[in-house]
């Protein structure tokens, strides 16, 4: 059990999701009415790149409206980030978080004590994402909470205090 809290278990927001589908549907919406219009080349290409576009945009956010799996996971055995896809992370690993901010968002980054042991589990396509991190000057174990209806900083000061706290019962 955690040292202070109950288990935190954050899923998506609905909210959010919904408004990320009315949002694709209307811009899909915008590309059929583009290439119903006046047969202009350049209309009707940018027609179909808005309607595969958004259209793949409109299924992706109805997936996530449709699915209610837990994307993170805070409790006694340590932090689970579903986006992130590297499992289960036990307390003993985490030495710190803290809130990133770059490109217009918030990132969590937790410093392991071992990172190469998570990222080396994972497949190319993840660990190229983890370098493309890298470039944009996150660090490599890093998740968003954009899409959950939670502040970012909260839950690093969550994962800050529980890491200390499970420092000072250690030592004693």
């Amino acid at each position: 059990m955690l040292v202070n809290v109950e288990a935190i278990i954050l899923r998506r927001s609905r909210r959010k999701w919904l408004r990320y589908l009315v949002a694709s549907i209307g811009f899909t919406a915008c590309g059929i009415f583009l290439m119903n219009g006046p047969r202009k080349p350049a209309d009707v290409s940018t027609g179909l790149d808005g309607i595969l576009f958004f259209g793949f945009c409109a299924l992706v956010a109805a997936w996530q409206l449709l699915t209610d799996r837990p994307q993170v996971v805070i409790d006694d055995r340590g932090v689970f980030m579903r986006s992130a896809r590297l499992g289960l992370i036990p307390w003993n690993e985490i030495l710190d978080a803290q809130v990133l901010k770059g490109q217009g968002m918030e990132v969590i980054w937790l410093q392991l004590a071992d990172p190469k042991r998570f990222v080396d589990g994972l497949g190319p396509s993840r660990r190229w994402v983890i370098r493309l991190n890298e470039i944009f000057g996150f660090k490599p174990i890093c998740f968003s909470v954009n899409g959950l209806e939670v502040q970012a900083r909260a839950i690093a000061e969550v994962i800050v205090k529980e890491v200390s706290q499970r420092r000072a019962s250690a030592k004693n």
